[in-house]
Formats: C-alpha cells, structure tokens, sequence
C-alpha cells in the first residue's frame, strides 16, 4: 500500500488515505499446481489474467518470499522518498550495480542512477521497478565483468 493525498472539494484539506502500490494487480501465495490456478482463475467472475515468465505461455511468474520482503520493503507506505516506475524505464536509466551496506535497506541489490546531485536505488521485480533516493555513501559497488575488464586494461597501459 502507499499514501495518496486527495483533495475532494476545493478550498478543503487533502484527505490522506492508502491505495494499493500497483494497480490492479493481486499477488498471492502459490498453492496450487499451474493447470488447478489456471482453471480457479477462469472461474472467476472478474477478468483476472495470471502473468506469465517472457517466452512461456504456461509457467507463471513467481516472485520469491525474499523478493517479496524487499517489495514491501522498499514500498513502504511511510517512506517518502520512494517511487513505482515501470521495469523498461528503470533498465533504460544508466547506473552501476551495487550493494546497500548501510541504512533500513541493508543487503538489497540494485542499480544506483544519479540525477544532478541526487541517487536513487533503483530494484526490479517482475514489470515493475521501485526507485528510492539514498545516500552513494550507503552503497557498494558491486564487480562486474565489464569493471574488471576496464582495470585490467588500465592496469596494463599504466606498466607501459
């Protein structure tokens, strides 16, 4: 859930009250087999679609209870630095990955995007990313082997 300040009529206070984070979609525990969930969900008398793992047509996409945590962690409702952005926007955004080691978001992986003087954590789960300004100082960089490749390299152009 996240807050969300409404104002119903003019030249009154805004009413705060919480809505769900992301729109229309319904997560919930895996207790059944594929085809079982399938069939409870065309049963249904809502349209509900069950959302599926990029090119499947059967197997759904599960999100671990782990994810899961670090969802509702970083989309807590009282934190209000944080932002839902859809997962094409936050992979089109540069940055580097990194680790938190500091802070209520310790152990989280994720990309740090700089915007002027500002960071933001940027973590994908599924079709949507949640973004949170945070300080550069709580993170790590993380190796890639691209960064490895570039250190070698000017290790080696430094020895010439």
């Amino acid at each position: 859930m996240r807050m969300v300040e409404r104002v119903k009529e003019a030249g009154q206070r805004p009413q705060r009250s919480f809505v769900p984070a992301i729109h229309n979609y319904l997560f919930s525990v895996k207790q059944l087999e594929n085809r079982p969930m399938r069939s409870l969900v065309a049963t249904c008398p809502w349209p509900l679609a069950i959302l599926r793992k990029a090119g499947s047509d059967t197997e759904p996409y599960l999100i671990s209870e782990h994810e899961m945590n670090e969802f509702r962690l970083l989309s807590d409702p009282h934190f209000k630095a944080s932002q839902l952005i859809e997962r094409d926007e936050a992979e089109a955004k540069p940055g580097k990955e990194v680790l938190v080691v500091h802070g209520p978001f310790k152990n989280i992986r994720g990309k740090l995007h700089r915007v002027k003087n500002d960071y933001f954590l940027i973590k994908s789960f599924g079709e949507l990313a949640v973004q949170v300004r945070i300080s550069r100082w709580y993170c790590k960089v993380l190796d890639t082997p691209e960064a490895e490749t570039k250190s070698r390299e000017n290790n080696y152009l430094k020895h010439i």
